[in-house]
């Protein structure tokens, strides 16, 4: 594929993208140390993951630094959106693969979606909001298998948790993903 420069909106004359995700910041004169400017070369920018991992530049346009998401600069210069759609969604879940052809933009579910279907969403023990881990969740499954009728506030208080959350786990709401 043939590398493709286009100038980043809003920071023309300065900084460039191309469609294989590399940025570049532009030679130009900056204004230095009295009397006058000093030059500044044409060089690649690096790119540095955040704490989710995607990666980010940070851009600088009259001494205020803006720090933006590669993936999203990629897709505004670069993938069509006809639906008007908020999000830039990995078409692999590699949030590191960031090539034109694996972008798209999408919605908020869409984006559920393929956390779901590349197993990258924070669900059971993952999640910071679980309070069970997979084994207590199978003991309480086994619990109802040999007697459904066992008091559920009586199971929650035992393992630390609410009822509805016993309630939750037995209905297959949460948890569903566990078999004994």
């Amino acid at each position: 594929m043939e590398e493709v420069w286009k100038a980043i909106e809003g920071y023309e004359g300065l900084y460039q993208i191309s469609n294989l995700g590399r940025i570049k910041s532009l030679a130009r004169l900056v204004k230095g140390r009295p009397p006058g400017f000093k030059p500044i070369k044409e060089r690649m920018m690096r790119c540095r993951p955040d704490k989710d991992g995607y990666l980010r530049v940070a851009l600088c346009l009259n001494s205020n630094y803006k720090v933006i998401g590669l993936h999203q600069l990629l897709a505004r210069h670069f993938v069509p959106n006809p639906n008007g759609n908020s999000l830039v969604c990995h078409k692999n879940g590699n949030n590191k693969d960031n090539r034109v052809e694996n972008l798209y933009w999408g919605t908020i579910y869409d984006n559920a979606q393929d956390s779901l279907k590349h197993g990258t969403m924070a669900i059971g023990e993952r999640s910071n909001l679980s309070t069970l881990n997979l084994k207590q969740v199978r003991v309480i499954k086994h619990i109802k298998n040999i007697n459904p009728k066992v008091n559920q506030a009586f199971i929650g208080r035992v393992f630390g948790v609410k009822s509805a959350t016993i309630s939750a786990i037995y209905k297959g709401r949460n948890w569903k993903q566990v078999i004994i």
